[in-house]
């Protein structure tokens, strides 16, 4: 089928019926890829020994991609990484944008589906130049490949990023409701982070737009996100031997938290909508069945501890960025929208927060039924323990929106623990919930005076002192 197709991409035959034949033969298996995706959704978080009953495609399907596509990455000029710009230029197919748009859907979604686990995939699978990028490597040849807008020499991240933006003008085109392997995701958004965050590279709008739908496909695959947010994954770079790795103008691909603070501290556009996807699911998993619960507790504990940082090292609240009375910044008030996720979560595990913890992680109650007043014996429920509590809620607390939903759904929580503790038979419930309420108060209040010291204390000299809660670049009565 690959065979045939080049007839068409290389403008020796009109695209015709047989070639929106093989078009849609690449967005069916999608489509049944799909399908299969959203009935083993509810396998997610399960036990190896049951998740590997779940329904693939056969193994004909997947070597018919796997085949399929190791020939299209050779009969194109620079390879299915960049080949929406082949294919929309003056270069590629004389094609209307109805076939161009057709075939780059198909290809798309085929891509997708051969990268997937889940569905007889796998990373492994793809072309070399697609596993290249997905591990963060830049196209090394691209002088002589042509590829000469925006990248320069030396500037590896800049070049690998640019590979980001002819990729994504390719993925864009697949159906939303397929996500790729879980492999391939994770890398792809470490990686992502790795470049973003190595040096303050000038990205221009269009190949921002494009690098926020790359993770908005990314982020699709809820295993992939768990995976990057507990450090399941870790990048290919801390794995394999690579000499490509080593260039002085490569990132050093240190730890997740690394890739995370390059995706949360970049000043996106969109606000921060794309990279939010990779939390958004954990809201939904945690009310799921009791795997996808148990994944969205796991990933809380790595987000919280990732993002808590430690006392003198907290990327997380002080990022390269400055309001216009030099403070800096934390990634939730650059990024609103990661803001609005991470309270999500916040809200979600309100309950949880009360438990006291030595350590942190999500696992079986085991204390009695005298001590307990939001939860039951033998609940599983999200453990923090009070230092990472705090520094999680101090984010929050820096962004306006976020600090009201806190300081509110402390006076909602009280009465919840106070109208259980009346309604219990315990003698001591009225002593737990004092005891309760005011720690609770602590944290908020400990992360209130925190986040007033951080502002005021780079910044003494100046007369004025923006009030909590504001965004630290307005003006006019806010921060």
């Amino acid at each position: 089928m690959a065979g045939e197709m080049d007839e068409y991409l290389n403008g020796g035959r009109e695209p015709d019926e047989r070639f929106h034949e093989i078009a849609a033969a690449l967005s069916a298996v999608g489509a049944k890829a799909a399908l299969l995706q959203t009935a083993n959704q509810a396998r997610i978080g399960q036990p190896y020994e049951m998740s590997r009953f779940a329904p693939r495609l056969s193994e004909e399907e997947i070597e018919f991609l796997r085949t399929f596509y190791g020939e299209l990455d050779e009969m194109t000029p620079n390879g299915l990484v960049h080949l929406m710009p082949w294919l929309e230029g003056d270069e590629g197919p004389d094609w209307g944008s109805a076939e161009r748009d057709a075939f780059a859907a198909g290809v798309a979604d085929g891509l997708l589906t051969l990268s997937d686990e889940g569905v007889g995939g796998g990373q492994y699978l793809l072309p070399e130049r697609v596993r290249d990028f997905a591990n963060g490597l830049p196209v090394e040849d691209w002088r002589e490949r042509g590829l000469l807008d925006s990248r320069a020499k030396g500037v590896r991240s800049l070049n690998w990023l640019a590979d980001a933006e002819d990729f994504a003008r390719l993925l864009q085109h697949s159906d939303p409701g397929l996500h790729g392997g879980t492999e391939f995701s994770a890398n792809v958004t470490l990686s992502t982070g790795h470049h973003l965050g190595h040096n303050d590279l000038a990205i221009t709008q269009d190949r921002e737009d494009a690098i926020g739908s790359l993770l908005e496909v990314t982020t699709r695959n809820e295993s992939a996100n768990h995976a990057v947010l507990t450090g399941g994954i870790e990048h290919p770079a801390a794995r394999v031997e690579d000499s490509r790795y080593a260039s002085e103008h490569m990132p050093d691909f240190g730890e997740n938290r690394d890739a995370l603070a390059g995706l949360y501290s970049h000043d996106w556009r969109d606000d921060g909508e794309a990279v939010a996807g990779l939390t958004d699911w954990i809201t939904e998993f945690a009310k799921g069945t009791p795997g996808q619960a148990q994944m969205a507790g796991d990933a809380t504990v790595g987000l919280m501890e990732t993002l808590a940082g430690e006392a003198d090292d907290r990327p997380f609240h002080d990022t390269q960025h400055q309001s216009d009375t030099n403070y800096q910044l934390a990634v939730t008030e650059v990024n609103p929208e990661i803001a609005e996720s991470l309270t999500g979560i916040y809200l979600t595990y309100l309950a949880d927060l009360t438990l006291h913890a030595e350590s942190s992680g999500y696992d079986t109650i085991e204390s009695g039924p005298s001590s307990l007043l939001l939860h039951e014996p033998s609940d599983k429920a999200l453990f923090i323990d009070d230092a990472t509590k705090e520094r999680f809620v101090q984010l929050l607390i820096a962004d306006v929106d976020s600090a009201d939903f806190v300081t509110s759904s402390i006076e909602a929580l009280e009465i919840d623990i106070i109208n259980a503790a009346l309604d219990s038979p315990h003698p001591e419930a009225l002593r737990n919930a004092g005891n309760t309420t005011g720690g609770m108060r602590t944290i908020i209040h400990d992360a209130m005076i925190h986040e007033f010291e951080d502002r005021t204390g780079t910044a003494r000299k100046r007369r004025t002192k923006r009030p909590l809660g504001g965004r630290r670049g307005s003006t006019s009565g806010s921060p």
